[in-house]
Parts: structure tokens; C-alpha cells; sequence
């Protein structure tokens, strides 16, 4: 279905085609209609490569991880909010968005999209994020948020892309957070950080997932951003790809309780597409009345030692930089360094 031929179809929010009839190019053949999982995944994926490879990313999507994502969905509607763009039957677009009403009493439209690097400062771009941004409205005016805080549209500047922040930022969205991509070689030279007395770390597998994943969500309900959870979560949680909890550096105490989490995986086909030995120490957390203790530190000494063992040439992890818990520091003082900054962008939803 092309967009002149929506502009004849009664107003439909089952599909939200319509909230894109403004805007759309003048592009012969570009067309627009909803994603379809089995039709759609393989050439989403190499949509996302494509530009993440034109935009100095270093980072790949694969068609198991994105399945998971799309058949485990929270906060949105697969046959409503997630749209492909084409023109003569070449995928050169797409565009997604989820919702979800944070602990903080803020309701947040989460907004993503890409396009092809071909099609590019041509329009598509300018049209996919508009039309967006007029779902989520009308999506809010017909469910409006009852909690007493802001509703607010998010979108995320996740590879250096001069074109992408210009879009952006001409939709009324500013600044609101940064996040570093950072890493540090496996070298054989690490602190000598050691855990606290009363704790000791113990293998887990994946009878643990459910465990770890709990903790985890514990130890982030007072961190910037967080919703809490549906059985949907854990449930993408658990059948990713990548989830591997014999990896994993879990700390304990005297009473068995999960104290600290260090979540390992590598990426394999990510590292022999890009070239790299990278193991990845991600989600880290530590319950409350062990913080500040060391025992992050210590968990991460032992995940680099454990990457190194697994033939690794380099560790990496994310954090936000206005982490509460002084995160950045404690991955400062692990030898990690700044490589990449993502910018999470916001703005109010309401044009008003």
C-alpha cells in the first residue's frame, strides 16, 4: 500500500499508516505499510548492518537476536507500531516505537528507526521520525497517562551520525543523557580488587536465569529510565542468544543471596564479522547494602581474567555517565576508557 493510496482510507489506528501521509517525499514507487515478522526480519537486519557499517558503528544485529526481540514485545503493538518503508521492493526504511511509564511517574515513547544509506537527504528519514512522533501522540490521546508525570518522546543517537543528529534535533528533541561505550584491553594487568568478606563467587547456569535476572531488576529500581518489568521482559531476557550464564560472575553471601552480578557473553558472529575478540562485561549490578564496597570492582577483575581465558583481546561495557551509583568511576579505576558516546535525546510528546 503506497501512501497516495492511504490518503484514501478512512483513518485507521489500527495500522497507524495514516499518521504518515504528511511529509512523505515525492520518491516514485516509496511505499509504506506495517512489518511482518517472517517476511521482514532478514532484510531489516541487513538494514541495520547496512548503516551501522556506513555510521562507524562497531556493532552488528543478527536475525536471532532480532527475532527474539520482535516475538517477545513490551510497551507496543507489532501489527500497529512497527513500519518498513520501500521503493520498487527495496527495503529503504524503517521505524518502531514502544511505551512505557517509568517508576518516576514519566511515560516515555521510545523511538528508533533507520535508513538506508542510499536513500539518505532525501526526505525518508525526516518522514519516518514525524510520523512517529504523530502515532505516539495519537496513541496518548487515546490512552492518556493517569500518573502525575511527564509523557515525553525519546529517540537515540547511537552512532556518530551528523545527518541523524541534525534530524533529530529539528524535531524539537534536546539532549538528556550520555552514554559512553567503553573498553580496556585484556593484558594480563588488572587491580588487585578482591571481594568483601562475607561474599564469594559461585557458578551458576541456567536454571539461574531467573535469579540473576531478578536481582538484577532489584538492584536498577532506583536507576534513571526504569519501568518496571513484565513477563514479557524476562522471558526476551532469558532466550537471547548471547545469554550465557556459565559466563556469568555472580557474588553470594553467607545466606545465598545474589549480592553482585557481572552478566559476560561474547558475541561471536559479531566479533568474526567486525574482526574482533571482544567479550563483553555487561549488566552490572550490586544490591543495595553491598554498594560501595568493592564489590563491583572485584566482579570485574575476575570477568576480565575470565575473557583473557577465552582467548579475548579487549573487554567493553556501557554505562550512563550520571549513573547514581558513581558506576563510571568504578570502570575508570578497572582500566576502562570512553570509545564512543550515544546521546539519549527527549522532548515533551505534545507539540503544545
Amino acid at each position: 500500500m503506497t501512501t497516495e493510496n492511504i490518503a484514501a482510507q478512512p483513518r485507521n489506528d489500527n495500522n497507524n499508516l495514516d499518521h504518515f501521509l504528511a511529509d512523505r517525499p515525492a520518491i516514485d514507487g516509496l511505499a509504506l505499510r506495517n512489518f511482518v515478522l517472517e517476511r521482514d526480519l532478514a532484510g531489516l537486519v541487513d538494514l541495520v548492518n547496512v548503516c551501522n557499517r556506513a555510521d562507524g558503528a562497531d556493532w552488528l544485529e543478527t536475525a536471532d537476536a532480532l527475532r527474539v526481540f520482535f516475538e517477545n514485545p513490551t510497551g507496543c503493538d507489532m501489527a500497529r507500531d512497527y513500519w518498513i518503508a520501500e521503493a520498487d521492493g527495496m527495503m529503504v526504511g524503517g521505524a518502531w516505537m514502544q511505551r512505557r511509564d517509568q517508576s518516576d511517574g514519566e511515560r516515555v515513547y521510545f523511538l528508533r528507526g533507520r535508513v538506508h544509506p542510499d536513500w539518505r537527504r532525501r526526505g525518508v528519514g525526516r518522514w519516518l521520525l514525524g510520523g512517529s512522533l504523530r502515532a505516539a501522540q495519537a496513541w496518548e490521546a487515546r490512552e492518556p497517562s493517569t500518573a502525575k508525570g511527564r509523557v515525553l518522546a525519546q529517540a537515540v543517537l547511537d552512532t556518530p551520525s551528523a545527518g541523524k543528529r541534525r534530524l533529530i534535533e529539528t524535531h524539537g528533541f534536546t539532549p538528556n543523557r550520555y552514554i559512553y561505550l567503553m573498553t580496556r584491553p585484556l593484558d594480563g594487568r588488572y587491580p588487585d580488587y578482591r571481594l568483601p568478606e562475607g561474599l564469594e563467587i559461585r557458578p551458576v547456569g541456567n536454571k539461574d536465569k531467573r535469579a540473576v535476572w531478578e536481582a538484577d531488576i532489584e538492584a536498577f529500581r532506583d536507576h534513571w529510565g526504569f519501568a518496571p518489568p513484565q513477563e514479557a521482559d524476562y522471558t526476551r531476557y532469558a532466550a537471547m542468544p548471547v545469554i550465557n550464564p556459565v559466563l556469568f560472575k555472580v557474588a553470594f553471601d553467607r545466606d545465598g543471596k545474589i549480592a553482585g552480578i557481572v552478566q559476560n557473553f561474547v558475541d561471536t558472529d559479531e566479533n568474526a564479522a567486525l574482526g574482533l575478540r571482544r567479550g563483553w562485561t555487561e549488566d552490572i549490578s550490586t544490591r543495595r547494602d553491598w554498594r560501595r564496597q568493592g564489590v563491583a570492582r572485584a566482579l570485574i577483575v575476575e570477568s576480565l581474567k575470565l575473557h583473557e581465558a577465552l582467548g579475548m583481546t579487549e573487554a567493553a561495557l556501557h554505562v550512563d555517565t550520571e549513573n547514581p551509583t558513581g558506576a563510571l568511576k568504578v570502570y575508570e579505576d578497572c582500566g576502562y576508557r570512553p570509545v564512543k558516546t550515544e546521546i539519549v535525546y527527549r522532548r515533551p510528546l505534545s507539540d503544545g
